[in-house]
C-alpha cells in the first residue's frame, strides 16, 4: 500500500483470508500500466524485505517461532506470486500481457494461465486448504469472466469522458483489438476515425 500511497492512489477494499490479504485500489483501468506494476511489486518486496529483517533477527528470537515464521511467509510469497487471477502474480502477469497484446487477448491469456496454474495450489498447502483456495480462486476466475465485458465498456468510457492521453497510437479494424495503454484509429463505415469520433458513436449506439 505504501507504493500506491506514493502515486496518491487509495485503497477501496481490503480483504483478509487465511491465506493472506487482497488489497483494491481506486484507480482507473487506463492508468499507466508501469504505475500499476510499480504498486504490485509492492508487496512482495515489503514481505521479502521482512523475511530478510527476521532472518537477520533469528538469534534473538525463540527458533520454533522464528521457523513457524519463516515457513508461512515463504509458503505465502510464493502462493502470492503464482500467475492465478486476483493474485499479484495473475495480475503482474496480465499487466505484461497488455503492454503488448490487445485487451481481450491479454484477458483470455491470463485466464488460461490461471487455469493450467491451478493444480499448483496443492503442492503449496494441505489438502484441506487447497481445496478451499481453489474454490476461492475458481469464484474469482467466474466473476472476472463474467464483468469482461463490463470491465471493457468501462474502460472506453473513461477514455471517452476524459481527457485520457497516451503517446502512441495504433489503427485497429476492430473495438476488440484496442490495447490499453494505446490511442487508436479505426476504419468505420468507410472512413478512418479518431478514438474519440468513433467513441462517441459507440456510446451512442448503446443507448439506443
Amino acid at each position: 500500500m505504501l507504493f500506491a500511497s506514493l502515486l496518491k492512489i487509495n485503497a477501496s477494499e481490503i480483504k483478509i483470508y487465511c491465506f493472506g490479504g487482497i488489497t483494491k485500489y481506486n484507480t482507473l483501468l487506463n492508468t499507466n500500466i508501469n504505475k500499476e506494476i510499480f504498486i504490485l511489486i509492492g508487496g512482495p518486496i515489503f514481505q521479502l524485505i521482512l523475511i530478510y529483517i527476521i532472518y537477520n533477527l533469528k538469534l534473538y528470537i525463540n527458533y520454533s517461532t522464528y521457523v513457524e515464521f519463516m515457513n508461512i511467509n515463504k509458503i505465502l510469497l510464493a502462493f502470492n506470486l503464482l500467475p492465478l487471477t486476483s493474485l499479484d502474480g495473475g495480475k503482474l502477469v496480465n499487466l505484461l500481457l497488455n503492454k503488448f497484446l490487445p485487451y481481450k487477448t491479454s484477458f483470455t491469456i491470463s485466464i488460461i494461465v490461471s487455469i493450467l496454474t491451478l493444480p499448483l495450489i496443492f503442492k503449496i498447502f494441505n489438502i484441506y486448504l487447497s481445496i478451499l483456495v481453489l474454490i476461492f480462486i475458481l469464484k474469482e476466475m467466474y466473476l472476472e469472466i463474467t464483468n469482461y465485458n463490463y470491465y471493457f465498456n468501462k474502460m472506453l468510457l473513461e477514455r471517452y469522458l476524459d481527457k485520457t492521453t497516451f503517446k502512441k497510437s495504433i489503427f485497429i479494424k476492430n473495438i476488440k483489438n484496442i490495447k490499453r495503454d494505446k490511442t487508436f484509429e479505426i476504419y468505420y463505415n468507410n472512413k478512418i476515425l479518431n478514438e474519440k469520433e468513433y467513441l462517441k458513436l459507440y456510446f451512442n449506439h448503446k443507448a439506443l
